[in-house]
């Protein structure tokens, strides 16, 4: 089964109180911190991260270092593929954050945007 099926670990914020508090009030999702790290970097069967580029400091850094320690400690296992999501964030923001230093360079399997606000008419589906 472990080739029949993806594995994706669903990673939280990395701030404080309150935003901890609203990253939460939509269900629970572990926080992105050491031990959640280590278990990404050690765990064979993992496939994928999907991660919030609003809840998560510094991700590129950070995914940049995880993703390297987990080849030099594991060259047999698979490589991570990463999924994120941009929540609300405007194109000029998201796009200054994907481009920060030092770049994300990992594989990346998808982009969800997600839409609680109204839909531009030129994104509307018609029939």
């Amino acid at each position: 089964i472990r080739n029949q099926v993806d594995y994706v670990l669903i990673l939280g914020y990395t701030g404080g109180w309150p935003k901890s508090w609203l990253a939460q009030s939509k269900g629970f999702v572990p926080r992105f911190d050491p031990s959640i790290e280590s278990f990404a970097v050690e765990t064979s069967w993992l496939n994928c991260i999907w991660f919030s580029a609003q809840g998560i400091k510094d991700f590129n850094k950070r995914f940049n270092e995880l993703t390297k320690r987990r080849i030099e400690i594991y060259p047999d296992f698979s490589e991570l593929e990463f999924s994120f999501s941009t929540y609300q964030k405007k194109q000029k923001k998201m796009t200054k954050r994907m481009t920060k230093a030092p770049l994300l360079q990992v594989h990346m399997r998808s982009f969800m945007l997600d839409l609680d606000y109204p839909i531009a008419p030129e994104w509307q589906l018609t029939n």
